[in-house]
């Protein structure tokens, strides 16, 4: 009997295995030229103590990776950007350090340093799950960070 169930058990492995959907794949080359431009939208945190506009602007792109910049309406900062995207049309950016560094993290003088580590303006912020798509992008974002609020949500329009 043992031995029934473990061919059938075999059985549906290899047949579900068999029958699994390939997922589409995009040209990742041509989507990233594709990201070349303005993208205006908001970016929120997920404990509801920030949310701005911003903008992510796309200044160039050399196969499947694209680089830019991301503004904000509530700061001066801005950041380098760099990005990816992946033969499935997975997405991921970077805020990978200061073009202008407007001060409110690297100047910080709060009280206790709890304050200082939830300022949202600071490098590293990652931008992820989300997919490719010519006119809006929706995803997650998030700073590695020890005990602190900085993940939440974003979406983007293309202008």
């Amino acid at each position: 009997m043992k031995l029934i169930h473990l061919f059938l058990l075999i059985f549906l492995w290899n047949t579900t295995y068999r029958c699994k959907k390939k997922e589409i794949t995009i040209d990742c080359e041509g989507a990233a030229k594709k990201m070349i431009g303005r993208w205006e939208g908001i970016q929120f945190n997920y404990a509801k103590t920030f949310s701005d506009t911003f903008i992510l602007t796309v200044t160039s792109s050399d196969g499947c990776h694209f680089l830019g910049e991301t503004s904000y309406t509530q700061s001066t900062t801005t950041f380098n950007v760099s990005g990816n995207i992946d033969e499935y049309g997975w997405m991921q950016f970077n805020e990978t350090n200061f073009i202008v560094d407007g001060g409110e993290y690297t100047s910080c003088t709060g009280s206790y340093w709890n304050a200082c580590r939830n300022i949202r303006w600071q490098p590293g912020a990652k931008f992820n799950e989300f997919r490719f798509d010519e006119k809006s992008l929706a995803g997650e974002w998030e700073i590695a960070c020890w005990r602190c609020d900085l993940d939440g949500g974003f979406t983007l329009i293309k202008e």
